[in-house]
C-alpha cells in the first residue's frame, strides 16, 4: 500500500439511512485482467456524476496489469497485494472507498457513463442497496443480451422474509451492486476462510439484511462474457463437474451467511432452506452425477437429490415449458449413464459446446 495513501476513517460513516446519499466510491478489483482492466478504470472515471474516488485494488496479478494502475497516477487509489482471492482484494480496498454509496466494479466490466448519476438520483432514504439491469457482450463488444435474462426480476422492497426462507432472493451480480455504506461497513470484512471469490454472494445477503433493496430497471453497466468468467460453466467432463463444485461451494456459504447473521439478529431462519432450493439442488445432482467421487458432500444420494429437485422446481413460478425442459435434463442426469448426461450437461451449460445441428429450445436458455 503506497505511504502517501490514507484511506477514510472507518468511523466517518453515514448516518444510517437518515438521508439520501450524495456521493459515491467505486471499487475496481482486478486479478490478470489486463485486457480489460483499462476500460474498467476509465469507465469508473468517465462517470458523469464524479465519484468521490475510485480505488484500484490488485490481487497479485502476474500480467501488464500493474503497469496500466501506474500510468493512471493519482487519478486513482491504486491498492497492490499479493494474491488471496476477491475477498481480500475487496478487504485490502475498502477502507478507501469514503462515499456514501459503494460500487463494487469486477475488472472485465464496465459501468455506463450516468450509472452513478442514475443509481444516486433514484436512492430512496430507506434504501440499502440498488442493483441494476446488464447488458451482457462477448470480449468484441458483440450484445449477447441482458443480465439478468427475462423473465427474471430484479426484486423490490424488504426481501428479509425470503432470504429467512431461501436464503436467496432475484438479484444480480458484482457490477451491478451499489451498497449503503454503512451497512456495506458492517459486513465488512469478509471472512476469507469461508469466502475466496464471489464475494456478491456475501454481501448481497449481509447487506439485504439490514432493510429495503430497491431494482432500477435499465441497464448501467455492461457484463463481458469471455469463456474464463470465475463464474462460467467449462465444457470437460471434470471441469464441468468442477464448475458444479464450485457453485455448491458458492451456495453453501451464502445460505451460512443468511443463517448466521438471523442469529446473530436473533430472527427465525429455514434452518433446511437449502434443501428447498431447486438451483442448488440441481448443482449437487449435476455435480453427483459426473464425478461422484469429488462430490463435496457425502451424505447426497441421486434419488434423494432428484425427487427434492423435482418437489422444488415444479413448484416454481416459471413457464411450464421451462420447468419441463429443466426436470428432464435433471432427470436424465439421475438415472442416464453418464457418456449420456454428460453431453446433454454440456450443451445445457456451455453453448460454444452445441454441435451445429443442434439449435437449443428457448426454453432451456437460462442464465
Amino acid at each position: 500500500m503506497p505511504s502517501h495513501l490514507v484511506g477514510c476513517r472507518i468511523d466517518q460513516r453515514l448516518a444510517f439511512m437518515d438521508k439520501i446519499p450524495t456521493s459515491a466510491s467505486i471499487i475496481v478489483n482486478n486479478y490478470n485482467y489486463g485486457r480489460f482492466l483499462r476500460r474498467a478504470i476509465d469507465s469508473a472515471l468517465a462517470q458523469t456524476q464524479q465519484p468521490s474516488e475510485v480505488v484500484v485494488v490488485d490481487d497479485g496479478s502476474t500480467d501488464d496489469s500493474a503497469e496500466i494502475i501506474k500510468s493512471y497516477g493519482d487519478r486513482i487509489i491504486p491498492v497492490f497485494k499479493s494474491n488471496g482471492g476477491q475477498a481480500s482484494a475487496i478487504n485490502a480496498a475498502y477502507r478507501y472507498a469514503c462515499g456514501d454509496v459503494v460500487f463494487i466494479l469486477d475488472s472485465d466490466d464496465a459501468l455506463y457513463p450516468e450509472a452513478v448519476r442514475t443509481v444516486l438520483s433514484a436512492w430512496k432514504s430507506d434504501t440499502v442497496l440498488v442493483h441494476y439491469l446488464m447488458e451482457v457482450v462477448d470480449s468484441e463488444g458483440n450484445v449477447l443480451g441482458m443480465h439478468p435474462p427475462a423473465p427474471h426480476r430484479l426484486a423490490e422492497g424488504d426481501v428479509r422474509r425470503e432470504l429467512l426462507s431461501t436464503g436467496h432472493f432475484d438479484t444480480t451480480i458484482t457490477s451491478a451492486m451499489a451498497f449503503l455504506r454503512e451497512p456495506f461497513l458492517e459486513a465488512m470484512p469478509i471472512d476469507e476462510t469461508k469466502v475466496r471469490m464471489a464475494v456478491d454472494g456475501y454481501l448481497v445477503r449481509a447487506v439485504a439484511m439490514k432493510g429495503p433493496v430497491q431494482a432500477i430497471t435499465t441497464c448501467l453497466a455492461r457484463q463481458c462474457r469471455h469463456g474464463q468468467n470465475d463464474s462460467s460453466f467449462r465444457a470437460g467432463l471434470s471441469e464441468l463437474a468442477a464448475s458444479f463444485r464450485k457453485k455448491v461451494g458458492f451456495t453453501k456459504v451464502e445460505i451460512e451467511t443468511v443463517l448466521n447473521i438471523a442469529s446473530r439478529l436473533g430472527l427465525s431462519a429455514n434452518e433446511d432452506m437449502g434443501e428447498h432450493d431447486a438451483t442448488y439442488l440441481s448443482y449437487r445432482l449435476f455435480s453427483l452425477s459426473l464425478e461422484p467421487g469429488a462430490h463435496p458432500i457425502a451424505s447426497d444420494k441421486l434419488p434423494v437429490l432428484l425427487i427434492k429437485y423435482l418437489t422444488s422446481r415444479l413448484s416454481e413460478g416459471d413457464s411450464p415449458a421451462r420447468r419441463i425442459a429443466d426436470v428432464a435434463i435433471a432427470t436424465v442426469a439421475a438415472i442416464a449413464p453418464r457418456q449420456i448426461a454428460f453431453p446433454i450437461l454440456q450443451w445445457r451449460y456451455v453453448p460454444m459446446s452445441r454441435p451445429a445441428w443442434l439449435k437449443m429450445p428457448a426454453v432451456l436458455r437460462r442464465s
